[in-house]
């Protein structure tokens, strides 16, 4: 990326940083010394867009390169990214949680300003269909911390038998919805229009030659918005990953307003009524974004694993070939040899530890969120109902599951039945 190009992030981060100082004094209770980390903040980007100017843009070393390349790859990503998300509800309530956040959230920024000096990393993520990535990926996090933040508040306030903050005058004041309300949402489409306008501007998309049916391009990537679907079918045949599981997710998030009916806990952020909702929420929907994530920045030319900077232009030698459980279990371990048969009592005792393995997914589930410890965070369903969340549930952990087989076993079915086409 070009150190103008930079100088220009690193300038703008330091307006962010003096309007988030500007909002800290202001606010009540507010003192001087809460100054102190916007402004080391602030002077540590003031420099590194000078140095950017100056045409000596800093960067990583090569040894970091490398050693964020060994490390964070897509199974290290995904139990980290999922260990913070439950640190982080775990500690909502805490104060240190907000300034820890905070603190994450630009020292990732400053990583990705230092990477954006290496070629492979810049040509990699400021692609113009990657760059939309990044953007939803920013506005999700901003979404969930600022969510959870107004949530954590009005926890507080309950604990302290306070009205929540949708309960204070000026939140129940009536407007009319004209003028009122339609200038609001006049003002935001044409911020959202100006965006649009100019993204298009800076990241242009030309039209690329007619297709060619004797050539395809490796690798073969779908639109952004697809791509966590092509990820999830590396790991579920098409008619699973395909079909089934995207019926599942319309499935789970139509029942939503079913499922959880207390009048009482609706109307406003909040957090500690609801733990067990929020977290099956957002744990799917970190999960689909890791996906898009995986597919977007870690697939590479015959969709091998590649690190952040890494070029594409040289290929990996392809992996083993993955194999189902029962293979691994009876061929490899045991060393018998169970091939295929029309006899069902020879495929089952083939297929024995993919069946106990899902028993104990399928079967646990529900069982789990009868205990008294889980209860209480678990609305009181019917039968049918708890049956239905069960099974979406052990779907979505299964997800996960098959993942990790595949990056560290190369696992690729739990029940493998080429007898009559069906493998899950």
């Amino acid at each position: 990326m070009k150190d103008q190009s930079l100088a220009i992030l690193y300038f703008g981060s330091v307006l962010v940083i003096a309007a988030w100082a500007a909002i800290r004094l202001v606010g009540r209770g507010a003192r001087k010394s809460q100054a102190i980390e916007p402004t080391v903040y602030a002077l540590l980007f003031l420099a590194g867009g000078i140095f950017a100017s100056m045409g000596r843009a800093w960067g990583l070393p090569n040894w970091a390169k490398q050693v964020i390349d060994h490390f964070v790859t897509p199974p290290v990503l995904t139990l980290l990214v999922f260990t913070g998300a439950f640190v982080f509800l775990k500690g909502l309530q805490s104060r240190w949680t907000p300034r820890l956040a905070v603190h994450m959230v630009i020292g990732l920024w400053l990583w990705f300003l230092l990477s954006l000096e290496d070629r492979n990393f810049a040509a990699l993520v400021l692609a113009p269909d990657h760059v939309a990535v990044l953007l939803f990926i920013a506005a999700s996090l901003a979404g969930v911390v600022y969510g959870l933040g107004l949530a954590a508040e009005n926890d507080r306030r309950r604990q302290q038998n306070q009205p929540v903050m949708e309960a204070e005058p000026y939140e129940r004041e009536r407007i009319f919805v004209w003028p009122d309300l339609v200038y609001i949402e006049l003002l935001a489409m044409l911020a959202m229009l100006g965006v649009l306008l100019v993204w298009s501007l800076l990241m242009p998309a030309p039209l690329e030659s007619p297709a060619d049916p004797t050539w395809t391009p490796n690798p073969a990537k779908a639109p952004w918005y697809f791509v966590g679907l092509q990820e999830l079918l590396v790991y579920f045949d098409p008619w699973l990953a395909g079909v089934m599981i995207p019926v599942f997710i319309i499935l789970g998030l139509c029942l939503i307003p079913y499922v959880d009916t207390r009048p009482k806990e609706t109307g406003f952020y909040g957090f500690r009524q609801r733990q067990f909702a929020t977290s099956v929420f957002l744990s799917g929907y970190i999960l689909w974004t890791i996906l898009i994530v995986i597919g977007t920045f870690f697939r590479g030319p015959d969709w091998q694993f590649y690190g952040l900077y890494e070029s594409r232009s040289i290929k990996k030698p392809s992996v083993l070939e993955t194999r189902p459980l029962s293979h691994v279990i009876w061929n490899v371990n045991v060393g018998a040899h169970e091939a295929k048969s029309m006899n069902p009592w020879r495929v089952l005792r083939r297929e024995s530890p993919g069946v106990v393995l899902l028993g104990m997914l399928f079967g646990g589930v529900p069982l789990i969120l009868r205990m008294k410890s889980i209860r209480q965070y678990v609305p009181q369903w019917s039968r049918p109902t708890h049956w239905t969340m069960s099974v979406l549930l052990a779907f979505m952990i299964l997800i996960p599951v098959k993942m990790y087989l595949n990056w560290l076993m190369d696992i690729n079915y739990i029940l493998w039945l080429p007898e009559i086409g069906i493998n899950l």
